[in-house]
């Protein structure tokens, strides 16, 4: 008989874990790329797929930067988070967020012809990252319009007022 381990139960030690019939899977870019393809919001077409990874992966790299204004601010740390705030909102986000904008020069989604993971992928966590600033999206028209238009999805906007307020 197999015993799982309590390391079978939290790959790699942290969360995220997603269970599926009683099996785990970690990463959160991993766990939002399997729901995408499960719920029809993916692409089919290998390379729109892999360009929508990408974009994935350069939000998804913003986070440690992100996580650091916030523990320094956890801390009391007010100089260090102020300083951080200031790179991060200055020098790290903005050639990520005019990237992003370039990308969608022509184009209403990030891959494909239709809505994907990534599209929520990145709006839910633009959107969070530029509601601590005023105005970050204001340089980037195509990426702006591509957040409010997913933040203000029915369900997706019932989800961001009603979840649990947390640090990140």
């Amino acid at each position: 008989s197999h015993t799982s381990s309590p390391d079978s139960q939290m790959p790699y030690g942290k969360v995220p874990v997603l269970y599926v019939d009683e099996k785990p899977l970690s990463q959160s870019v991993a766990i939002c790329r399997y729901l995408g393809r499960v719920h029809g919001l993916a692409v089919d077409d290998p390379w729109e797929a892999a360009k929508g990874d990408e974009v994935a992966d350069a939000v998804h790299d913003l986070l440690p930067h992100a996580a650091q204004m916030v523990y320094a601010k956890l801390a009391g740390d007010v100089e260090k988070a102020k300083m951080l705030a200031t790179e991060f909102y200055t020098s790290t986000l903005p050639p990520v967020m005019r990237e992003l904008d370039r990308r969608l020069d022509g184009r209403e989604w990030f891959c494909g012809d239709k809505m994907t993971w990534v599209d929520v992928f990145a709006a839910c966590y633009l959107s969070q990252l530029s509601s601590h600033h005023e105005g970050s999206l204001e340089a980037v028209p195509r990426l702006k319009s591509l957040v409010e238009k997913v933040v203000k999805l029915p369900k997706i906007e019932k989800w961001i007022r009603e979840r649990p307020d947390t640090p990140m």
